[in-house]
């Protein structure tokens, strides 16, 4: 695998991710996520971050995947809640999987799909850290993939959020899955 790395102003590094075998997947960012009770925990922020994310993406040649959840639930919301959010937009060239389930490769074609473009290497972000986060990252490392989740690129809605994002990420982080800043990856 082909790695780039520069030193950060703070002295940390930074990676850099070719587009030939690298993924960025944006894990159900979709407007009933959205319209919950409890509000997603800095909806702004990570919005912010998975624009920019999805915009150098495109612009290196890295494949976009979009996993959008389809459920019970969202279904009773109505058909909007199951769309992307508007800031989330599909471009030509992104791709749409379809899932029931937590993982985004659980009884779904992403591993075909991304075996066929010969990704090695998956970038996570979206919602939600405990549940499709989790999974989607735990899964992708059962199935060969480097993993990259995006430290401050998922959410949720619980009322501890900010507690269960922490956790979720050392946890990945000892797992090998590595856990990085949007700001500290860049796509080449």
């Amino acid at each position: 695998m082909e790695y780039n790395i520069r030193r950060c102003k703070n002295g940390g590094d930074i990676m850099g991710y070719t587009s030939s075998n690298t993924a960025l997947l944006a894990v159900d960012i979709q407007k009933g996520l959205f319209r919950t009770a409890t509000s997603v925990y800095k909806a702004e922020e990570l919005l912010n971050t998975a624009e920019k994310l999805l915009q150098e993406a495109r612009e290196a040649g890295i494949q976009v995947v979009h996993v959008q959840r389809y459920n019970e639930i969202l279904d009773a919301i109505g058909e909007k809640a199951i769309n992307m959010h508007p800031r989330i937009s599909f471009k030509p060239g992104d791709l749409m999987v379809r899932k029931e389930w937590m993982s985004a490769f659980h009884k779904t074609n992403l591993h075909e799909v991304l075996q066929r473009k010969n990704i090695e290497r998956i970038v996570v972000m979206g919602l939600v850290t405990q549940g499709a986060i989790k999974a989607t990252c735990l899964q992708g490392k059962e199935l060969g993939y480097e993993v990259v989740l995006v430290a401050n690129g998922h959410s949720n809605n619980n009322n501890n959020a900010q507690q269960i994002i922490k956790e979720w990420n050392e946890t990945l982080m000892k797992e090998n899955i590595s856990v990085l800043k949007a700001e500290d990856i860049y796509f080449l």
